[in-house]
């Protein structure tokens, strides 16, 4: 009977390399759970691994989409339902990554709105959100589904989008039309939370960045912009490369872009560690 284990925890903490070890003692195949390694050409900003780093052992959920299109949860939790019931029936899985909602999805099933996807009106929603910000956007949602407001933050373009668009759709709010998938995993897994001290893990995070920007952030993000990457695509919400594409369009200095590059995986560190201490059975390690 094949083994699953899921390695959680924040960022920078060590889980890529932690999930490369037990892949190898385990003779286990790795899936990514990562919103942004999914996208081809944000390598340096998603610290992903090389063919070299990954040393001969397959990694699932890499390099699958263009950064311009849109890839959402439901779409995760399909391509991985798929890679379970296909090509990895019988392997050793690690799940290895720090988004919470994909592993949310992935250990309580998910909640599949009855709507299509509709581009023309995605990009009337996502212009009105870049005219008047994105809080503007949330209040209109908040005003015909409260209930899916109160779930989702005003800064989540993606779901606040998807939301109203449901509705405009249907007719119908999204927190009422939400049916419930249950889990593609089961019963039969162990999380394994990795932890370490805050100094320590700040120290890991603000060593990242320098890597970041000796390695060629701000390249790659050029990069992306010549290949038609704009602010409000999803891809594009990754900390690192919405800070640096502000700076190559002129709306932050350098000095600010570095100050938000290392303030921002810290604020968001302590939203994975709520994230990961609320599901249950975590086994805690501290990284050292």
């Amino acid at each position: 009977m094949r083994k699953i284990t899921l390695v959680a925890g924040p960022t920078g903490v060590g889980k890529s390399e932690y999930a490369l070890k037990l892949a190898k003692e385990q003779d286990a195949a790795v899936i990514s759970v990562d919103a942004f390694q999914v996208y081809r050409g944000l390598d340096i900003g998603t610290a992903k691994l090389t063919l070299a780093e990954r040393q001969g052992v397959p990694h699932y959920a890499i390099d699958i989409v263009e950064p311009t299109q849109d890839f959402s949860v439901a779409d995760y939790v399909q391509y991985v339902e798929n890679l379970l019931t296909g090509e990895l029936t019988e392997r050793n899985i690690i799940f290895c990554g720090g988004t919470g909602f994909y592993y949310n999805a992935l250990l309580n099933g998910l909640s599949l709105p009855i709507a299509a996807k509709d581009e023309t009106l995605r990009r009337r929603l996502r212009a009105r959100a870049a005219e008047n910000g994105r809080e503007w956007l949330w209040d209109k949602l908040k005003k015909v589904d409260p209930a899916a407001a109160a779930k989702i933050h005003a800064n989540d373009l993606f779901r606040v989008v998807r939301a109203l668009e449901v509705y405009e759709l249907t007719g119908q709010k999204i927190s009422v039309q939400q049916k419930k998938r249950p889990s593609i995993l089961g019963q039969d897994y162990r999380i394994i939370g990795l932890t370490m001290p805050r100094a320590e893990l700040y120290a890991r995070l603000d060593a990242r960045v320098e890597h970041m920007f000796e390695h060629g952030l701000l390249d790659e993000t050029r990069g992306l912009l010549a290949r038609g990457c704009t602010p409000e695509l999803s891809s594009m919400q990754a900390i690192g490369y919405k800070e640096a594409l502000r700076y190559l369009q002129g709306l932050s200095d350098r000095e600010k872009m570095l100050a938000e590059i290392k303030q921002n995986p810290r604020n968001f560190a302590k939203r994975q560690y709520t994230w990961f201490r609320a599901f249950k059975d975590v086994h805690w390690q501290e990284v050292n």
